[in-house]
């Protein structure tokens, strides 16, 4: 009994010892810390909500920001900072430091409670702590922690509730993918994994499946309808997000700016995983003779069955806003968590193979190389050097090329009250607080159809700029977002006289006639 309670103890100061390593590495990391696009908008939304700014952004960036994002994370800092806490930008530094350590020991306490297998959790552990995608989610300000957190938290408490029954467990569960769907879209499909699992666990008789069920679906997405409501109230619709198809070509993903190495890595990590899954899957029923006859308990196949379904539902559900919603939810932010909850499949499900199989040693041997492989190969590389490219260099807009920009320090001499358009408002409001509208849209960047309003934009931003005496400050060190007017298109419409011109940019205003 005490050899038992002394291998547990050091199981346990091991997920706190690491936990504590991820929360310092994220804190090295953002040590010259630094906001980039799009998470000025979650910036600029806890400010209104702390008092720091005034929630009005001219035009199209005051509506578009409280429609776009869920608006949880924003709430976080601005409750960090009204209780005596540092500001919004430094409020997600130390809230994502924290959740990284935390999320690292739920991982670990998920893959310990459900395999046993103490060489599963530190597969599980490092994995989480060289992956690039956590070390770049967990280094911006950004809602992908705190969705994390809250999904790890809906897949423990949902856990607990099939293991022994206790309502406490259902309604926490219910209130962590609440939680998720007000900090991301992306969290519905803990709504529906959660009503399909109660379903399917109905050893009670279906009348009270269908009651779970229910009452599960309908307290989890309460929270998110709420706030749809009060856009309508507000605004006439639920988000600004137009739901149409707009079926992907080869053309458009080599084209699109968002398809970096990084992306090619995040894609590559989820394709290894998907294939993981499929081949633990198949091994497990290819034995599930095998699995009988050992007696494997119940719940260790509910963990299963969760995260299997989970991760289906989570990649239909990644087909359809890329196809109907957001073009541009190709980039990395989507996989991010279907790379968390495959990881947890794979490991559960080789731990089950580990156990029905004879062959245990080959099949280890092949697991571990390949994991090494996974992780050496894929990760620790480009890990190592995007670490040390952002200790060195700083991190977005606070970053050395931002600071020994030109144009920006150009932008510092214009007045907060001077009416800006400009195809970079997120560098001029991190950096100098200046608000400033976008360059028209010619195709919505989001379903990538022709923008209707097109013209009637660029004769607003014609009108503000020979009546309002307003000027126009171009960035070359934006990349072009997709759709979005360059600085020829308005050159050709809006008549314009150069005031400054820099190596990055210039600034232009309207050239009486």
């Amino acid at each position: 009994m005490n050899t038992f309670l002394f291998k547990n103890f050091l199981r346990f100061a091991l997920l706190v010892v690491l936990s504590l390593a991820g929360f310092f590495l994220i804190m090295l990391l953002t040590s010259k810390w630094g906001v980039g696009q799009p998470q000025v908008m979650y910036i600029f939304m806890a400010k209104c909500l702390s008092g720091l700014d005034s929630c009005r952004w001219d035009y199209t960036m005051g509506t578009f920001v409280w429609q776009h994002y869920p608006p949880l994370f924003p709430y976080f800092l601005a409750i960090i900072h009204w209780f005596g806490g540092p500001g919004p930008v430094d409020a997600a530094r130390w809230l994502n430091a924290t959740l990284f350590g935390i999320n690292i020991f739920l991982v670990g306490f998920l893959i310990y409670r459900y395999t046993n297998a103490f060489w599963m959790t530190w597969a599980a552990l490092l994995w989480m702590l060289v992956k690039i995608d956590n070390l770049y989610f967990y280094s911006e300000a950004m809602s992908e922690p705190l969705f994390m957190f809250l999904g790890l938290l809906w897949f423990v408490f949902l856990m607990n509730f099939l293991e022994n029954k206790r309502s406490l467990f259902l309604w926490a569960s219910a209130m962590s993918a609440a939680l998720a769907c007000l900090t991301r879209f992306a969290g519905v499909p803990f709504v529906l994994t959660g009503g399909i699992i109660l379903l399917l666990e109905n050893r009670e008789g279906w009348p009270i499946g269908l009651k779970r069920a229910g009452v599960f679906s309908f307290a989890a997405l309460l929270p998110m309808m709420t706030w749809m409501l009060v856009n309508v109230v507000i605004t006439g619709h639920l988000t600004d997000r137009i739901i149409a198809f707009h079926p992907y070509l080869i053309a458009d993903i080599k084209g699109c700016a968002l398809l970096t190495n990084h992306l090619a890595v995040s894609i590559s990590s989820v394709v290894l995983l998907i294939a993981g899954m499929m081949v633990a899957g198949w091994g497990i029923f290819k034995n599930r003779d095998a699995a009988r006859v050992q007696g494997i308990p119940e719940i260790k196949i509910w963990f299963l069955g969760v995260l299997f379904i989970f991760s289906c539902l989570y990649l239909l559900s990644w087909g359809f806003v890329v196809g109907w919603m957001d073009g541009l939810a190709q980039s990395t932010r989507y996989f991010f968590p279907i790379e968390v909850f495959g990881l947890l499949f794979c490991l559960g499900s080789v731990h089950i193979l580990f156990s029905v199989v004879r062959e245990q040693n080959f099949l280890k041997f092949c697991f571990v190389f390949c994991l090494l492989i996974y992780l050496i190969a894929i990760n620790v590389p480009g890990a190592f050097q995007w670490g040390m490219n952002r200790y060195h260099e700083g991190l977005f807009y606070d970053g050395k090329v931002w600071s020994q920009s030109a144009i920006i320090k150009e932008a510092q001499k214009i007045s907060k009250t001077k009416l800006i358009y400009s195809n970079n408002v997120m560098a001029l409001y991190s950096r100098l607080s200046l608000k400033a509208i976008p360059f028209p849209f010619k195709m919505d960047p989001l379903s990538f159809k022709p923008n209707s309003s097109y013209l009637k934009e660029m004769n607003r931003m014609k009108k503000d700029l020979s009546d309002l005496r307003g000027v126009v400050v171009y960035c070359s060190l934006m990349y072009q977002i997709p759709g979005q007017s360059t600085m020829e298109d308005i050159k050709k419409i809006i008549p314009l006289r150069n005031l400054v011109k820099v190596s990055d940019g210039e600034i232009d205003a309207w050239e009486k006639t």
